[in-house]
């Protein structure tokens, strides 16, 4: 079986590409110039490809050359932020690459599935909470409306031509594996570095605003779950339990022995988001029922577990983490 995972290089991808390569599969893996060293230490074994997946002609000769039986679509701009600076390229990856594969599927190989990693913040100002499947979209974002976009595309694929094609409504998920941009890591790595011995602040923005986050090893089983479902499907992986920026903190500092954080976090109004969807919590009964799918990690244990790393990291700049549970 030949697998090929676009936006190979991100967290879920390298952790969804260890898991395929230990149960022996052939797994290609797309990422942008520039990331194949990262995505080979991480994965030896894959078949590394480089490519700006814009570029519609050679995302197609890839998909000919692999002839994938299942495709995992991660690859996506994940930024709320530059979504409004670049939204034609947010479009481009997050709408557009998706509508590529499924018109490759269609007509070159109806046979293969697909998965498509759809993103909680198609919902954004939902008056319902939590949400599950059966939501109204309602995103108030470039990247919620790109995420909108190729959800229902791909629904329309599934019901109207057939195809073996799912989205997971992914909530946030995280692990060491996380890029620093995001509030998660930025936390994280501050707060290990003040265990270090760091007199920087970490500066944030409001510190209220809550979302439901999760471990993000167990997004990537469920995604796996989902696709080798027999029929096709939506399915929301989520916590179902919403936690603010300021637990964050909480947790981070408990970690390493701090339990009054103020003086060591700066406001940084710049951070602030001037649109930011609200009562963002997932309802994963469908996936719980259907999958046989649960969180594994409360986020007390996902943010010390990341700091953990953090601190380790600053006396090994060059050490990997890789998740305990994929080892055999």
């Amino acid at each position: 079986m030949s697998i090929l995972i676009t936006g190979a290089a991100g967290q879920d991808g390298r952790l969804l590409a260890r898991n395929l390569l230990i149960e022996g599969r052939s797994v290609t893996g797309l990422c942008k110039p520039g990331y194949k060293k990262i995505l080979s230490e991480y994965c030896p074994g894959i078949n590394l490809i480089e490519i700006d997946l814009t570029d519609e002609r050679k995302l197609t000769e890839v998909l000919n050359h692999v002839q994938p039986d299942e495709i995992y679509n991660l690859a996506g701009f994940s930024s709320v932020y530059q979504s409004w600076k670049n939204p034609n390229l947010i479009t481009a990856v997050n709408s557009l690459v998706p509508a590529v594969i499924l018109k490759w599927c269609l007509e070159a190989k109806p046979s293969t599935r697909l998965l498509q990693a759809s993103s909680s913040e198609i919902f954004g100002a939902s008056v319902m909470s939590p949400q599950s499947e059966l939501t109204s979209h309602n995103p108030i974002t470039p990247y919620g409306l790109s995420k909108s976009f190729a959800h229902t595309l791909l629904q329309q694929f599934r019901n109207e031509q057939g195809l073996h094609a799912s989205n997971a409504i992914l909530y946030n998920h995280e692990s060491p594996l996380r890029d620093f941009h995001f509030v998660t890591r930025k936390i994280t790595r501050g707060v290990a570095a003040i265990a270090r011995g760091s007199k920087e602040p970490i500066r944030l923005g409001q510190i209220d605003a809550q979302r439901d986050w999760g471990w993000a090893p167990d997004y990537v089983n469920g995604m796996q779950k989902i696709i080798r479902q027999e029929s096709p499907g939506d399915f929301i992986l989520a916590t179902g339990v919403a936690h603010s920026v300021a637990d964050l903190l909480s947790f981070a500092f408990k970690f390493i022995g701090i339990s009054e954080y103020d003086q060591y976090i700066e406001y940084d109004e710049g951070s602030d988001r001037n649109v930011d969807p609200t009562n963002l919590v997932g309802d994963n009964l469908r996936a719980l029922s259907l999958l046989d799918w649960t969180p594994t990690m409360k986020l007390e244990k996902v943010i010390a577990e990341m700091v953990d790393f953090d601190i380790k990291l600053i006396s090994n700049p060059e050490l990997k983490w890789f998740d305990k549970s994929d080892q055999k």
